[in-house]
């Protein structure tokens, strides 16, 4: 039977099927076919469309006569102003790629680079990993295709290798593991892996994650997720806020190169990273602000922040200027012509030269785990509370901000430079702090407007 069509109009997917079926049975004679033909999609070619951009906030072929939204100048979908406007989709040997939208159109296309990349060299992605795969070989797959940050990478490979590996063993068929082994893990995560409870959860997440690609992505593991409805709970730790004499006192009892860098994350409310990626020519001393694009992760200035929010020409206090023009003049003099002999003796390399306002002694950029042991060491020379996080002196900075009273509530988010105003009032604000002294007084202005009114009105029936 021979289905005829318009060459511009698309068959039914009944005719479609019984073409296809029909095309396979002449063209391929004795290839086992299925006995029903509404499952013949097995046996066509898989398809391989190129990945690509997509707007969702905007029809692609809109209606005639339809009306366009003002800010685009465009037809807007029932996904306008709802999420990340450009998503990057596409077909991989017959898998669809999983779909992740972003707000700027240069993240998207920077991704669809990456992947059409991928595909030029030959890497598989995306496609099924079989039911035999090991739990070492999904970690590295699923490590491999991540597009996370690289420090974000990093601690989920960390966690991976050092404790899901670890207790289940990387020859670990993924699909033998059932609900009764996460349990298990759960278990010895909490007696025997000595995390905190945090730690612990974060860990839990990770494997989540982990299971449900191979479920939803990779196909090596018939679901659903054992993980489900098991996650440990967590305690959210309280910050430990300092007051200014404590600060001052964190200040002097750190390594003296170091110095600086508290005062720039509790002055200007930088992540450490961003602390680490300073440089000079970014402090703008004559208009009173640093510009922030990039930071220092691992040892390698890389200019990927966390957020678009991070990204600002950020205004600072006076004080916090003549520090670091203290800092510079002291650390950065050229050494002596002598120094530089007796390290060439010694067979010391000369470091790269660097603007990063803070290096450590051998004048390379810090390394957080060499500062954070310094950090550790001078909270306790301070007598300072055991808890105490160098991320807390970014809480100082916003707590300050918000109870001088000299800013509204959405300035000190942008000072902040925090994407939503709930991390910045819910998270960083801590209004039991910043309410401290504060005397409410609204109510009794209420209550004396309302006595007013009713003498008034009696003062008119009289």
């Amino acid at each position: 039977m021979i289905t005829m069509r318009c060459p511009n109009r698309r068959p039914p997917s009944s005719a479609r099927r019984s073409i296809s079926y029909a095309s396979l049975r002449c063209t391929r004679p004795g290839y086992p076919l299925p006995e029903d033909p509404r499952r013949m999609d097995a046996l066509l070619p898989r398809q391989t469309t190129e990945p690509y951009v997509h707007d969702l906030w905007h029809l692609k072929h809109p209606p005639a006569r339809a009306k366009t939204c003002p800010q685009h100048g465009l037809v807007a979908s029932a996904a306008h102003d709802k999420g990340g406007r450009w998503q990057v989709r596409g077909y991989i040997e017959g898998h669809q790629i999983p779909a992740q939208s972003y707000a700027d159109r240069f993240d998207a296309d920077a991704r669809v680079l990456l992947l059409r990349g991928r595909l030029r060299d030959g890497a598989a992605l995306y496609g099924p990993l079989g039911p035999d795969i090991t739990l070492g070989q999904l970690v590295e797959r699923f490590l491999r295709d991540s597009t996370l940050n690289l420090r974000t990478l990093e601690g989920y490979g960390n966690k991976l290798r050092t404790h899901v590996l670890g207790h289940f063993g990387a020859a670990r068929k993924v699909r033998t593991i059932r609900r009764k082994d996460i349990v298990g893990f759960r278990t010895w995560l909490k007696e025997h892996s000595g995390l905190r409870t945090n730690s612990q959860v974060s860990v839990f997440a990770v494997l989540s994650a982990v299971l449900t690609a191979a479920i939803d992505v990779y196909e090596a593991h018939e679901g659903p997720n054992p993980c489900l409805r098991l996650r440990p709970r967590s305690h959210k730790r309280k910050p430990v806020l300092l007051t200014w004499e404590e600060l001052e006192r964190l200040a002097a009892a750190i390594t003296p190169r170091y110095a600086i860098l508290i005062w720039i994350v509790a002055l200007a409310g930088l992540r450490p990273a961003e602390a680490f990626g300073l440089t000079i020519d970014r402090v703008r001393f004559l208009e009173g602000a640093l510009w922030i694009e990039q930071q220092v992760q691992n040892g390698v200035e890389d200019e990927t922040l966390k957020t678009k929010s991070s990204y600002a020409d950020l205004p600072v206090d006076r004080l916090l200027l003549d520090k670091i023009a203290a800092h510079w003049s002291r650390w950065h003099v050229p050494v002596s012509a002598a120094t530089a002999a007796r390290r060439v003796r010694r067979g010391m390399q000369p470091p790269p030269a660097s603007r990063l306002l803070v290096l450590n002694r051998c004048g390379r950029p810090v390394q957080r785990n060499d500062f954070h042991a310094q950090f550790r060491l001078a909270a306790d020379a301070a007598g300072l509370d055991p808890r105490l996080h160098f991320h807390d002196l970014k809480h100082f900075y916003t707590s300050a901000l918000a109870a001088s009273g000299h800013f509204d509530p959405k300035t000190v988010q942008a000072l902040s430079r925090h994407r939503r105003f709930s991390i910045t009032w819910d998270t960083y604000a801590h209004p039991p702090v910043v309410a401290e002294g504060v005397r409410v007084t609204a109510f009794t202005a209420l209550a004396r407007q309302a006595e007013d009114g009713v003498e008034a009105d009696c003062e008119g029936v009289g």
